[in-house]
């Protein structure tokens, strides 16, 4: 009878050399790659709200940093309580809010120029998009698995 000893290293060190621990090189690679999926959906007017995108954390969340991203994203419009209007229009100023007054949520849904939408990052996710994300993360563990 023969006896084989195998000695495998720690999980928790074979998942950071594969780049699976929390904030590793796949995580940071998923969201870069879900960032991108995102790109040709998220509302354009200026291109402000699309540069604002990044990866924070090395992976752990996506941001688009601008006043106005939550607005955009979940896509309905929000008024002014009194004027029932989204935003006042002075000709030599430009849009503007009261300030210090918190909107109210109506049920009319924003309208969006070009293929910009809303809940860009669930409509990422579809058609094929939580697939491309499940072969990029396959490609990196690979990559590092050699």
């Amino acid at each position: 009878m023969i006896d084989v000893t195998v000695k495998l290293p720690e999980a928790g060190a074979m998942m950071k050399k594969l780049g699976l621990d929390q904030r590793g090189e796949v995580q940071r690679v998923i969201a870069e790659e879900a960032l991108g999926l995102c790109d040709s959906i998220v509302p354009f007017r200026s291109g402000m709200l699309k540069q604002s995108g990044h990866v924070e954390n090395n992976g752990e969340c996506i941001v688009w940093n601008q006043p106005y991203a939550r607005y955009q994203y979940y896509g309905m419009l929000m008024v002014d309580p009194q004027y029932k209007k989204g935003a006042m229009f002075n000709p030599d100023y430009g849009f503007w809010s009261r300030p210090g007054v918190q909107k109210e949520l109506t049920d009319k849904p924003l309208e969006y120029n070009g293929q910009g939408e809303s809940h860009w990052f669930d409509k990422a996710m579809q058609n094929g998009g939580r697939e491309k994300l499940i072969e990029v993360a396959r490609k990196e563990v690979r990559k590092r698995s050699i």
